[in-house]
């Protein structure tokens, strides 16, 4: 992603857009601190961080973020329950929690979803 976001946060400043434009006072406040957070963390302003993702957007005339800028978490997610008979009830049960939650997961978790992940890799590919 251009100046040196990562595709994750790349598209959780593309998420936090749509709330950044609502006329809800409260909720604009809060998208522009979670921006202003993200692109404080690259040293970048949060203008230079909502051009980073909005150019290349509007450039291709998207209307919404593309699949690619999804989270890397999610779509392992996805794969691991679109796999969810391979795995143990204690497995199926993280699988599903972390479906549902909204913010990527602590190091713990994405550890775990990676060892997950690959034994869902090994099972689809031939």
């Amino acid at each position: 992603m251009s100046a040196g976001l990562s595709t994750d946060d790349a598209a959780r400043v593309g998420k936090l857009l749509a709330h950044r434009d609502s006329v809800c006072g409260p909720e604009r406040a809060a998208a522009e601190g979670r921006i202003e957070a993200i692109a404080g963390r690259y040293g970048l302003t949060a203008g230079q961080a909502v051009a980073a993702v909005r150019r290349p957007m509007l450039s291709a005339g998207w209307r919404s973020l593309p699949v690619a800028l999804e989270p890397n978490w999610k779509r392992k997610v996805t794969l691991c329950r679109d796999c969810i008979d391979l795995f143990t009830s204690r497995e199926r049960d993280f699988i599903r929690s972390i479906d549902s939650q909204r913010a990527a997961p602590s190091e713990r978790q994405a550890s775990w979803l990676d060892a997950l992940h690959r034994r869902a890799l090994k099972a689809v590919q031939p």
